[in-house]
């Protein structure tokens, strides 16, 4: 799922323009379940079923999705097919549950965030408080051994905690709030929050890292420099996961967009590439193509073992599913590159590709602003905002306009 990417440099001696190369990757975003921005509390199929704030997706030994259902306190099920059932459990149990997942004996362990605890979810829908002592736990994930890693979002830490129930500090995080943490390859903790506008990565032994994000709040999802994850302006973030390359999937829930950063061939995330790769940035909830799809706040996200979808969780009470098509592509077609630059952009934009026939630029509401025959096109009657640019009516890729 790596892009291909290429560098250039301007004549002059100041001057450096970076490239940004159209994979054959694309993504097409689908509504799977519930009706956008209708609250409610209904099993059926599809888009009959309605959620209230659905903001966690956990996959059971079975292929079922679990869901942490937060606005009406429940856990509810999802099969492959559409089909949302609640998980039959005691009134009262959860108070804004909000990121779950399963050990592996099939026992499901939820944050219950209002409640300060880890609730306990048997195969049967028996409910036993595991933990207590936290400050607004948002998510949980489990080690090899079945060792629970608690992002305690308010305590400022990612707490331990043995399956005999033994609770220990497994880092201490500064003035960084874990909303949520996935596992990288080497043991390391990939570690969102809601404040800092970075990524953290903990190691097994507690060392704490930046790996992508420059720190302060941005106003666009802007990717940085491929191979300086630094330099990428990071939203906030309540849901991770990672696939089986390594590549980590990133709900952004300021930018309204999903994100993937890639490690390098050595798996250093912090030398990786930040790439949007679904939402244009605007909050809504269009289908279609990744480029020109929009979602409201994402709040967790789900890829299927297979690498070729995942799922993501909104604020507007839908679940989406996203397909990943990486097709014959067009470099395996043409051998040839697709690049735009600079981008961000304000004058004009070079669109280098062989054989170009046309270049068009559509605005985030899909309509047409402009096309062009020629490589080199003028921004000047462009208003600032985000574009996507569509070579010879198949390549895309998005393009930001600042004036």
């Amino acid at each position: 799922m790596m892009k291909k990417r290429t560098f250039w440099s301007g004549v002059m001696a100041l001057t450096f323009c970076t490239a940004l190369t159209v994979s054959a990757t694309t993504y097409t975003v689908t509504t799977f379940a519930g009706t956008a921005n209708v609250a409610g509390f209904a099993d059926g199929t599809g888009l009959t079923a309605t959620f209230r704030y659905p903001n966690s997706l956990s996959r059971k030994t079975d292929g079922s999705i679990w869901i942490a259902d937060r606005g009406n306190n429940a856990i509810r099920s999802m099969t492959a097919e559409g089909v949302v059932t609640t998980i039959s459990t005691p009134n009262g149990s959860f108070n804004a549950p909000w990121q779950g997942n399963f050990d592996s004996q099939g026992n499901y362990f939820v944050a219950d965030k209002a409640n300060h605890r880890i609730q306990k979810v048997t195969p049967d829908g028996t409910v036993t408080t595991f933990a207590t002592g936290f400050s607004n736990p948002m998510s949980l994930i489990f080690d090899n051994e079945d060792n629970m890693y608690v992002s305690d979002r308010d305590n400022k830490a990612i707490k331990k905690i043995t399956p005999a129930g033994v609770i220990s500090t497994y880092a201490s995080l500064g003035t960084f709030l874990p909303n949520c943490a996935v596992f990288d390859k080497n043991g390391n903790l990939l570690v969102g929050s809601g404040n800092t506008y970075t990524i953290v990565s903990v190691a097994p032994d507690g060392t704490v890292t930046t790996v992508a994000g420059d720190g302060t709040k941005g106003t666009a999802s802007l990717d940085g420099t491929p191979g300086q994850p630094l330099t990428a302006e990071i939203g906030q973030y309540f849901g991770f996961d990672i696939d089986s390359n390594g590549v980590l999937y990133m709900a952004d829930y300021l930018f309204h967009t999903i994100r993937t950063l890639t490690p390098d061939e050595n798996g250093d995330y912090s030398k990786g590439t930040v790439k949007t790769i679904a939402g244009t940035g605007q909050k809504g909830f269009a289908d279609g193509n990744g480029s020109t799809a929009t979602f409201t706040n994402p709040l967790a996200i789900l890829v299927n073992p297979d690498n070729n979808s995942f799922f993501v969780a909104e604020s507007s009470n839908i679940i989406r599913k996203i397909t990943i098509d990486t097709g014959t592509g067009i470099d395996e077609i043409n051998n040839q590159i697709i690049s735009i630059y600079p981008n961000p952009a304000s004058e004009y934009i070079t669109v280098n590709h062989e054989g170009i026939s046309q270049i068009e630029i559509f605005s985030i509401t899909g309509a047409s602003v402009l096309r062009s025959t020629a490589n080199r096109i003028s921004l000047e009657n462009i208003p600032a905002g985000i574009y996507v640019v569509k070579v010879n009516n198949h390549a895309t890729e998005r393009l930001i306009v600042r004036k």
